[in-house]
């Protein structure tokens, strides 16, 4: 049906993403004429954007051919439709090859960009290199990792500029909206902030009374260099309601890639403190909902992509 209204590889239109009433400029990549695509038998990529999706017919708006999404196919789409017999198969185009992506076996720096690859539909391996310092690290940009290795561009360093590459291959991983990108990055460093915390008890860079004391502490009147997790948390959960996105979500797609970042924090605080979220209402919506996901429980289970699971890092 596709083919018969006239779409065609190559061909720019209007299409909404998943539930979203919005659409968006798309170029279509390809059309399918099999049965198991009958539903959906249109492959579009969004401008500016590297993902691809499969969509129906009603999920396409086109002036041209008569589609105006959500409706019935219009008569003059119809008479197209009659009147085309030009036979189309199936066009796809060659598959992209997955990303690679390498880090330690810790609860650190790469658990959220294993989350947002594996939320974001990408294709990609993962690995926990086993001559780090043997072979790989001399390979690396930054002699560190995690690192992500992109066909066509070569290794990407450093966890917040993977992260961003994942927004760019993915529209509900930067986020629908320029507020809901806004949001996303705006988490990253805010979950940024409470790593470097975590960071400097792991090093004794604190002494026990400053250790215990940034469990305890949510005087929000002290320098930044000082707050305590419940100060985090609390602007954390102010800004939940500030974002007003509702169901224990950030943002729209509730999985942009600072929301990954987000729940990492919270997840290596959970570790050390089960019970550190129960006062902050919006932070721990938004924790149940990310983490009873099967992606997220694929990742923490070490059954997803990655070869096994992140063991815990702060705190031991």
């Amino acid at each position: 049906m596709a083919a018969e209204l006239g779409i065609e590889e190559g061909m720019r239109l209007h299409a909404n993403y998943g539930d979203d009433d919005e659409f968006y400029p798309a170029v279509v990549v390809a059309v399918s004429s099999a049965k198991s695509r009958a539903r959906k038998p249109v492959k579009i990529s969004y401008s500016g954007y590297d993902e691809e999706q499969w969509v129906s017919v009603n999920s396409l708006k086109s002036k041209k051919l008569g589609l105006k999404g959500g409706e019935q196919v219009t008569a003059k789409a119809k008479a197209k439709a009659k009147g085309n017999t030009k036979n189309n198969t199936d066009s796809e185009k060659k598959k992209r090859e997955p990303v690679k992506f390498a880090y330690f076996g810790l609860w650190a720096k790469g658990p959220a960009i294993a989350l947002a690859l594996e939320h974001s539909g990408m294709e990609w391996v993962g690995e926990f290199p086993e001559d780090w310092k043997g072979s790989l690290k001399a390979k690396t940009p930054w002699l560190e990792l995690p690192v992500l290795e992109v066909p066509g561009i070569g290794m990407i360093g450093h966890e917040a500029a993977i992260l961003n590459y994942v927004g760019k291959r993915s529209k509900k991983m930067e986020g629908y909206t320029m507020a809901d990108f806004l949001i996303s990055q705006q988490l990253m460093q805010e979950a940024e902030d409470i790593y470097k915390r975590l960071g400097q008890i792991k090093n004794g860079q604190l002494s026990e009374e400053e250790t215990s004391n940034f469990w305890k502490e949510s005087d929000t009147t002290t320098h930044n260099k000082f707050f305590g997790i419940g100060v985090y948390l609390d602007l954390l959960d102010k800004f939940y309601t500030t974002c007003n996105a509702g169901e224990g979500r950030y943002t729209k797609s509730g999985v942009t890639v600072g929301e990954c970042k987000l729940f990492t924090m919270l997840h290596a605080c959970k570790m050390q403190h089960d019970g550190v979220l129960e006062r902050y209402v919006g932070v721990k919506a938004f924790y149940e909902r990310f983490s009873a996901h099967e992606k997220t429980k694929a990742i923490i289970a070490g059954t997803g992509t990655m070869p096994g699971i992140f063991k815990q890092y702060f705190g031991v």
